[in-house]
């Protein structure tokens, strides 16, 4: 077993909650046949195969396996239909939904007409209530989540108010303060309490659909946070297609569908408030604040416009205005309705283009027809400009492919590997593309930073950055990008060498034309102290460093709560460590390069970039000394 491996196997069977693998595809199907019998064996009384086997028997070789740390799910790319004669065969299908996270799974998942799907019959008009819709963070950038929390207080004293959140984790946050939690075990009671009368505050976790919460059953809405992927499966097709249009537009109607808890009808009244970086993101910036509904667009930005009486960082200049959806204020009502009038109707609802495909392509394989399926995937795939749907739609050509030609399955798995990282590697590996420094530190973060239209977005995204870099299992991933996005913004070359090769660090920064900084992120570990096994990964990526970069000096270094390195765990004498501490000192002076870029107008100058850069010793050769600790021993 590779190291890499071996690491991967420890997170697994140790449970990391941040662990996720997928199995590869040619192993899964050479062993298909040892799965069917397990299932066969414990699927009538294992409580946790919450499947019949007879609805998945005849598609177990076309199915994904992905395992975590927590759990092991597999399931096929589209749904098996034909197992369902009823519905397969049925002459007409009517398919009524009020909003959908992505409309594409109506033709994947229950075989709709692509047409059909995208020309839906609609209302003539819309039967939307009032939504006085409020990002406290767009607002006033240090408005915190105790402030959050104190204004959500207040107001649940006398009216009913519902929170979301996307984990059970963040749900503690809001403990102290609420009155019920509500999860899959309590919601139907907790809903019912709801509507009944006076509640409070009340908490659903991850729940943002399926919940109807009209009048007085919820006046006050807050999101607190982007919705969660939900499962192994959902998780690693996300990861595959992040950045994805496809993805966006599913994120943001996940956003749109928990907005609606609390409006049901066209006189129904609410105020919403978004919280969190990442959904202030979201409301700010073009590619995703387009994908929302022209209803939801226009109540935005009529709510930005009230929003400009609020003058100072006060909650109650943000209480005054929310009042006006909790008075019934007529003028605010009569502004409410004009907006809703006016926006334009709903386009057509989005489908991805290769949607249709991707379902022929499976139900060829249903009937063993590998070669068709293949071919039918294969025109797409070379077509597509998205690099990650690319990849995607690849690696599922490959997957029918290795059914009848193994040697070309892995040649196609290569060329899916080159357009997106994140699909399956193929047996023979993934070469590291090398890195180097750019020329010039301030000149190339000016170039990255040139990417915001404006420096109000710039802004955003940094604190949505920022927000990324904590200690949390259930992020690491999300850590790992941040973390590779800094080091661009701050002018780094920076790549993610474990994800894009399946080798290597989580993280690699050339800092100068001779220092690499070779980063193993430990955001989800759980112990006191640096452990063994992410001591000796990080001797691994040293290693790995030493030959892939030789005769280049390179600085061995782990993210980790401590800079303490247990018993077990024996740290080179280079080693260093961003310890919690050391993070939050770069949080704030990444926060503060950024605010100092920003001031006036011209953020995309080099020397302004330059002069900041040296002002926060985020230069690459102040960096080390300004950020990190030396490793210690317990």
């Amino acid at each position: 077993m590779k190291v890499h491996d071996q690491f991967r196997h420890h997170d697994i069977i140790t449970g990391d909650p941040s662990a996720l693998v997928e199995i590869p595809f040619w192993m899964w199907q050479a062993q298909v046949g040892q799965v069917r019998e397990i299932l066969k064996k414990y699927g009538a009384t294992e409580p946790d195969i919450k499947f019949p086997l007879r609805l998945m028997e005849s598609v177990l070789p076309l199915c994904q396996c992905v395992f975590g740390g927590r759990r092991m799910a597999f399931a096929p790319r589209c749904t098996p239909i034909s197992t369902i004669p009823a519905f397969s065969q049925a002459k007409r299908k009517v398919f009524m939904t009020a909003t959908l996270a992505n409309d594409s799974v109506l033709v994947t998942h229950l075989g709709a007409d692509k047409a059909s799907v995208t020309s839906p019959i609609t209302p003539s008009t819309s039967d939307m209530g009032d939504r006085l819709i409020l990002t406290p963070q767009e607002i006033n950038r240090d408005f915190t989540e105790n402030d959050l929390r104190d204004i959500v207080k207040s107001v649940a004293q006398s009216r009913n108010v519902v929170v979301l959140v996307p984990s059970k984790v963040r749900s503690e946050f809001w403990a102290p303060v609420a009155r019920q939690i509500l999860e899959t075990t309590n919601m139907e009671s907790g809903v019912a309490a709801l509507r009944a009368g006076h509640v409070g505050l009340t908490v659903l976790i991850n729940r943002y659909d399926g919940i109807d919460l009209p009048g007085s059953a919820c006046e006050l809405l807050v999101l607190d946070g982007l919705p969660r992927t939900v499962g192994p499966i959902r998780e690693r097709r996300n990861n595959v297609l992040e950045g994805s249009k496809g993805l966006l537009v599913e994120q943001v109607q996940r956003v749109e569908q928990g907005m609606g808890r609390g409006v049901r009808g066209g006189d129904d009244r609410c105020v919403v408030l978004l919280f969190g970086s990442d959904l202030t993101k979201v409301v700010n910036f073009p590619d995703t604040f387009d994908r929302f509904t022209p209803t939801t667009q226009a109540q935005i930005k009529l709510a930005r416009q009230i929003a400009k009486q609020i003058t100072s960082t006060s909650q109650k200049e943000l209480l005054d205005v929310m009042a006006y959806s909790f008075n019934a204020d007529p003028n605010w009502l009569r502004a409410s309705k004009v907006a809703i009038v006016n926006a334009p109707k709903a386009d057509q609802s989005y489908v991805e283009d290769y949607v249709e495909a991707e379902r022929a392509a499976f139900d060829f394989a249903c009937l063993q027809q590998y070669e068709k399926a293949a071919d039918t995937l294969k025109p797409l795939a070379d077509g597509a400009q998205d690099p990650s749907v690319k990849g995607y739609l690849k690696q599922q050509q490959a997957e029918y492919t290795n059914f009848f030609d193994k040697p070309t399955a892995q040649a196609i798995l290569m060329t899916a590997v080159t357009s997106n990282s994140a699909v399956v590697k193929p047996i023979a590996g993934v070469q590291h593309t090398r890195i180097k420094a750019h020329n010039e530190q301030a000149m190339a973060a000016a170039e990255f930073l040139s990417r915001f239209d404006t420096p109000h977005q710039m802004l955003i995204w940094a604190m949505e950055l920022r927000d990324r870099l904590i200690f949390d299992p259930d992020r690491t991933d999300d850590f790992e990008k941040a973390v590779q996005e800094m080091g661009q913004a701050l002018g780094f070359q920076s790549a993610r060498p474990e994800k894009e090769t399946g080798k290597g660090p989580d993280n690699l920064w050339a800092l100068g034309p001779n220092s690499l900084a070779v980063i193993e992120c430990k955001s989800g570990a759980i112990g006191n102290d640096v452990a063994k096994k992410d001591c000796d990964q990080l001797h691994g990526s040293a290693s790995w460093c030493d030959t892939q970069y030789p005769n280049i000096p390179r600085v061995p270094l782990i993210i980790h709560k401590s800079n303490k390195f247990g018993d077990q765990a024996f740290p080179a004498q280079d080693f260093r460590v961003i310890d919690a501490g050391k993070l939050a000192e770069l949080k704030a002076a990444f926060t503060g390069y950024v605010e100092g870029v920003g001031t006036g107008e011209n953020w995309r100058d080099k020397q302004r970039v330059g002069t900041q850069l040296l002002a926060q010793k985020l230069a690459g050769g102040m960096f080390v000394q300004a950020f990190t600790r030396p490793a210690e021993k317990t």
